[in-house]
């Protein structure tokens, strides 16, 4: 819906279907393996720039 904005509106993709899978296979992998240290995961972004961050 930003897209069609105007200005255009600056926005950040977050993968969520992605965020979702690796939740899972991090309870999963606590539960049956029971994994006592905690794990980071780091999920990547895309940065859409558009309009709203042209030039001053």
């Amino acid at each position: 819906m930003v897209r069609f904005m105007v200005p255009a509106m600056t926005t950040v993709k977050v993968y969520t279907e992605f965020m979702g899978e690796a939740a899972v296979d991090l309870l999963l992998e606590r539960f049956i393996k029971e994994r006592s240290f905690n794990k980071k995961v780091v999920i990547p972004t895309k940065l859409m720039i558009r309009d709203s961050c042209g030039k001053i």
